[in-house]
């Protein structure tokens, strides 16, 4: 699995002379996410370096709904603390590139079954009309599956580049309804973590945070 992320969107915020537990923090955007009901929702803990090659490692709270990835991040910044959120997809470059050998191998292994030929000759047409109807038909399968069978498989398949693009042209094109329900989990998230940053400030007699405050930087994460 690749892990470097294709960040579409970040936020963050700092409270001067404060300081709390991430794990506190973590634990309340889990309670505002449970509140939240959202749908095909993961929740983790993730590691990223906090530098190069040496450096230490920073646990980040991570937040998965199909493709997308919301890390968030709570850490002490000089004498005060600061909260962050990275909205990414997390490209599987390894896992597209095996599956695609795997459908190649597919691919050879049917075309030496069918299209050999008896005693080396020239293969018949009807070989050459089952290759690809059997190996588009196994794919068709494999992604009906993915698809609709209730494995937890498709987030993983959509995250892969080829495959995924391949995946999602024929079984999840791009709709309004995706879109909105896309936009729903980013802004669900969000409004969990600020509410509980909200929580940690009111318990230090601190103003809630301004409209611009709350407001992340998203790009067009759907394209």
């Amino acid at each position: 699995m690749s892990k470097h992320p294709h960040v579409v969107g970040h936020w963050h915020t700092q409270i001067e002379e404060f300081s709390t537990s991430s794990l506190e923090f973590y634990e309340l955007v889990k309670e505002g996410l449970a509140r939240r009901e959202i749908p095909d929702l993961k929740i983790s803990t993730v590691e990223w370096k906090e530098g190069g090659i040496g450096s230490g490692m920073r646990v980040y709270l991570r937040i998965s709904r199909e493709s997308l990835n919301y890390d968030i991040c709570a850490a002490p910044f000089g004498t005060g603390y600061f909260f962050s959120s990275w909205l990414a997809k997390i490209p599987r470059v390894l896992l597209d590139l095996v599956c695609i050998l795997l459908a190649l191998c597919a691919l050879g292994f049917l075309s030496y079954i069918f299209l050999r030929g008896e005693d080396g000759g020239s293969p018949g047409c009807l070989g050459a009309f089952l290759v690809p109807v059997i190996f588009f038909g196994m794919l068709f399968s494999i992604g009906a599956i993915v698809r609709g069978g209730n494995l937890g498989l498709e987030p993983t398949v959509l995250s892969m580049p080829v495959t995924g693009f391949l995946y999602q042209l024929a079984f999840r094109p791009v709709t309004y309804f995706n879109e909105d329900t896309a936009l729903m989990f980013q802004e669900a998230v969000q409004a969990a973590v600020v509410e509980a940053i909200d929580g940690l400030r009111a318990s230090k007699g601190l103003r809630a945070l301004s409209y611009e405050e709350r407001k992340p930087s998203i790009r067009n994460f759907l394209k």
